[in-house]
């Protein structure tokens, strides 16, 4: 998705297209829409490279430059920090004019140590901090006292050391990211002057360091007058001249650069400039002016300036704490994150390494004079012998610290294969696009330990980006952040402090803070087009992703793209050729599983969370419209075979009852419908109309007739029913099974919950049929299946099955074990004895208020049918007819010639015993 151009001016299109520099503050004084201006500075920038490398084709140099950016910070902070420990050690001793410098040292030093650790979400307030700390080098000498020893060494080296060199390069380097980083002419100029600091910090330094007279002893005439030119201690030498001029012209760079400021903070970002220049113009006048006035050498003179320029020095920390904290043009946050933690955990193994060996190094170079012997005698032997074992063992298990530094910080290492293998295999059983959107979310969280991934599709109108699950609020398609993701087409990295993400709108601000996204990775289709975003959070131990994890969500997100892609052109009943891009809309909410409610079993849309009463929503087996015929509307319950649910037929407006099937190949779905029409034509006013068969998915669905008043089940949770009432429910249903098998049709899973009630209290018989439907629609041999006859066997099969439920065996199902007659049990091809006997119990168990084995396992069930004579139903319900209770106890004989041969046999018994019963009373 391309950001819109509309109501811009076609150069303005063409250069951002280009991805050629703007001026924006012409665009902002011309009235064009503020917010598409803002919008695609944002792309324009996302599409320059970083500020690590500012000038595009010579990498190497501007690696150079941050190398010596490192160097002179890294040893600006060591002198300021060992100068403070020295000064600490004398400082009730102290004169009045180095405790000036001290202080400076402390104020400057200690609160650019203070922006740098706490600027780690934003690089600028580090970079400033860094050129602070190089402001305090310059102040940190000449120490008060030599300390003896290595220490001394150290001290003598960090003397001769100028680190305030660098602080040009220092300067620049934060100008070139404040208040955002330049484009254009202003580029080309910062990416100049920078090279140019760079050089200077290195000849500057260089040249002071060189002149340790008794490290490298130097006699050329010329060298010396080089050396004497840039010496740092001469008032009269170039070094502050070239440092001030090549820092001065920093100030005036970012003023200019303050007044094309688009953002909110303009204001404050020229005041905080302003106090900066206020402390920092008048020392660099008189440092530059020094040499070439000669009053302002005159030492009276000197200290009367220095007054006032330490003031201004002085101001300038509290003014910048204030821009800081108060204004926020910058983000600080000084806490010790994991991160730095991290690092510093790696850096220390490094430490024990080279600090070890450094030591050692300096103190044999202190006491180069001596000879082997002499030193063993003046040092240690012991603790000599002692520092350089610690080293080398660090530098010989330094694989092994480190991967145990990766364990603690649970930072394993990233198996990249075994991760798409992974989504793979889950992307194998996903069918909807909340099953892919889940398995995409899942698998990366787990192998990126990141603490949420959401993923956003666009949604049914394509206005909006959604989670199917709604964890996380939506954006909207026109949104910058999408734009910028449609046009880059790659991922972004969110760091809290960067320009980017301040000038992002408000509302795009707070839609990253709710979904504490860190990393942003497009879904892209085969056409280039824009399906969703991913947004990555976080990891759980708080540590940046690295250019591996970036490419493992490359990967994971391509190829999830191409299943969802799939997906939607499946639901726009298109073919698939590569080029087609999916429909104009998103997530087709009529085509996902819909939801619904454990408590009052209401059937939602896919996108609710919570229904009306409370109650957080559970995925459901159906979407809300069903093949656009049904509309669910309640979860009935769940058998053997599927799940069932009341739906309203939006053609007939009537209530029917949904049921799903076992899902099975296409073939065998077509025979199902062919059985279903079979058995729609078996009618009788007490059995289930079924009024047809549909598919969705793959999954089969049989539409029955909706039966309100519930199932026997239901009624005999209320207590036993009276003889006459069970007598009445026999005959009728016996009257259905003689209907049936005179169809050539057995029902084989009679039990109480397929046994269902009209609103005017009408018994009717459901899922006639359906397990020899299934079975043949499955392609199964109707040949006799037999149980184990081992116990130990059978109870093992069947630990886990529940009597009550339908059992399986091999594909076939053979119906619900309380309910099987003993010749079912026995392997006994289908016979129409399979349903008589479970009727009879069925009948026993609505007279006596329970199963005669209920309660019992499947092996315990199975012994129990076969050897042990059903009890007298008597011991149940004592008030119970002797001819009721005689017929019962035949009906359920283990002997088949005791029981009724026929349905219609079981009827007339059943008639005459409800006869006789009318004339008993």
């Amino acid at each position: 998705m391309a950001p819109s151009h509309d109501g811009l001016p076609d150069a303005l299109a063409g250069a951002v297209a280009d991805g050629a520099s703007v001026d924006w503050r012409t665009l902002e004084v011309s009235g064009t829409d503020a917010t598409l201006i803002e919008q695609l500075r944002v792309i324009a920038a996302m599409r320059r490279r970083p500020a690590t490398a500012v000038a595009e084709g010579r990498p190497v140099v501007w690696k150079l430059i941050a190398a010596c950016y490192v160097l002179g910070v890294g040893v600006a902070l060591a002198k300021v920090v060992t100068f403070l420990a020295v000064v600490a050690t004398v400082l009730p001793n102290m004169d009045p004019r180095p405790l000036v410098f001290a202080a400076i040292v402390a104020v400057f030093g200690g609160g650019g140590a203070l922006m740098m650790a706490g600027g780690a979400r934003d690089r600028r307030l580090a970079l400033l901090g860094g050129f602070y700390v190089t402001i305090a080098s310059a102040f940190a000498g000449p120490f008060p006292v030599d300390p003896p020893g290595a220490l001394g060494a150290i001290v003598d080296v960090l003397t001769w050391c100028k680190p305030e060199a660098y602080s040009a390069l220092a300067v620049w380097t934060f100008a070139w990211t404040f208040p955002t980083e330049p484009s254009g002419r202003a580029r080309r100029v910062a990416a100049a002057a920078i090279v140019l600091a760079a050089v200077a910090g290195v000849l500057l330094f260089a040249a002071n360091l060189v002149r340790m007279q008794d490290v490298w002893p130097i006699e050329h005439p010329t060298v010396l007058a080089v050396l004497g030119a840039l010496n740092r201690k001469s008032v009269t030498s170039w070094f502050w001249p070239v440092i001030a001029v090549t820092t001065g012209t920093a100030l005036p760079f970012l003023a200019y650069r303050a007044t094309f400021d688009i953002t909110a903070h303009r204001r404050h970002v020229q005041r905080f400039l302003g106090a900066l220049a206020v402390g920092l113009v008048p020392m660099l006048i008189v440092a530059a002016a020094a040499p070439l006035a000669p009053f302002l050498q005159a030492s009276p003179l000197r200290q009367l300036l220095g007054v006032g320029l330490y003031l201004g020095l002085f101001s300038i920390v509290p003014m910048t704490a204030h821009a800081v904290t108060v204004n926020r043009i910058m983000d600080l946050q000084f806490v010790i994150r994991a991160t730095l933690q991290y690092a510093l955990a790696r850096y220390a193994i490094w430490a024990a390494i080279l600090a070890p060996l450094t030591y050692l190094a300096l103190d044999v170079f202190v006491n180069r004079g001596l000879t082997f012997l002499e030193y063993l005698n003046t040092r240690h032997p012991g603790a000599v012998f002692a520092l350089s074992g610690v080293g080398f063992v660090a530098l010989t298990f330094r694989p092994q610290l480190v991967r145990a530094v990766d364990r603690w910080f649970a930072r394993e290492p990233l198996d990249s294969s075994q991760a798409l293998a992974r989504l793979e295999h889950r992307f194998r059983g996903s069918e909807h696009l909340r099953d892919i959107s889940a398995a995409l979310a899942e698998v990366l969280a787990g192998s990126l330990n990141a603490g949420r991934v959401s993923v956003f599709l666009r949604d049914e109108a394509g206005a909006s980006l959604v989670t199917l699950e709604g964890t996380a609020p939506a954006i909207a398609t026109n949104a910058v952040l999408v734009d910028l993701l449609a046009s880059t087409r790659t991922e972004v990295q969110i760091d809290v402090g960067s320009s980017l993400l301040r000038l992002l709108p408000d509302s795009d601000q707070d839609w990253l803070d709710a979904t504490g996204a860190r990393l942003l990775a497009p879904l892209l289709g085969s056409s280039g087009s824009l399906l969703g975003v991913v947004a990555i959070a976080a990891s759980t131990n708080d540590l940046p992703y690295t250019d591996r994890h970036v490419s493992l969500v490359t990967a994971m997100c391509g190829h999830a793209a191409l299943q969802l892609e799939n997906r939607w052109l499946r639901q726009a009943g298109l073919a698939t050729p590569s080029g087609l891009a999916p429909p104009r809309g998103g997530v087709a909410w009529q085509d996902e599983p819909a939801v619904w409610c454990a408590t009052c079993s209401a059937v939602l849309s896919a996108e609710t969370q919570r229904c009306r009463c409370g109650t957080a929503t559970r995925q459901a087996v159906l979407p809300l419209f069903v093949n656009g015929k049904f509309r669910l509307q309640r979860f009935l319950g769940a058998g053997g075979t599927g799940v069932v649910y009341l739906a309203t037929d939006l053609m007939l407006d009537r209530e029917v009852a949904i049921k799903t099937l076992p899902p099975m190949r296409r073939e065998y779905a077509e025979r199902l419908r062919r059985e279903a029409r079979a058995m729609a034509s078996v009618r009788h006013p007490n059995l289930a109309t079924i009024y047809g068969a549909e598919e969705w998915h793959d999954t089969p669905l049989l539409v029955v007739e909706y039966l309100e008043g519930g199932t026997l089940l239901d009624w005999l949770a209320r207590g036993p029913m009276a003889p006459a009432e069970v007598l009445d429910l026999g005959i009728t249903l016996a009257d259905v099974l003689d209907r049936v098998h005179g169809s050539g049709v057995l029902h084989r899973d009679i039990k109480p919950s397929n046994i269902g009630y009209s609103a005017e209290g009408v018994p009717k018989l459901l899922d006639f049929g359906l397990a020899a439907m299934l079975d043949r629609s499955a392609g199964l041999d109707p040949a006799p299946v037999v149980l184990p006859a081992d116990p130990a066997e059978l109870a093992a099969r069947f630990r886990d099955v529940k009597a009550s439920s339908t059992l399986t065996i091999t594909h076939q199902v053979v119906g619900t074990p309380l309910y099987l007659s003993p010749e079912a049990l026995a392997g006994q091809p289908p016979q129409a004895s399979f349903d008589l006997w479970s009727l009879t119990m069925v009948l026993y168990e609505a007279l006596g208020g329970r199963h005669p084995f209920g309660g019992r396992s499947v092996p315990e069930v199975v012994h129990a049918v076969q050897h042990v004579p059903v009890p007298d139903v008597r011991d149940l319900r004592p008030d119970c007819p002797a001819a009721v209770a005689v017929f019962l106890k035949d009906a359920l004989s283990p002997a088949a010639a005791r029981r009724p041969a026929s349905a219609a046999a079981l009827r007339t018994q059943l008639r005459s015993l409800r006869t006789r019963l009318d004339q008993a009373i």
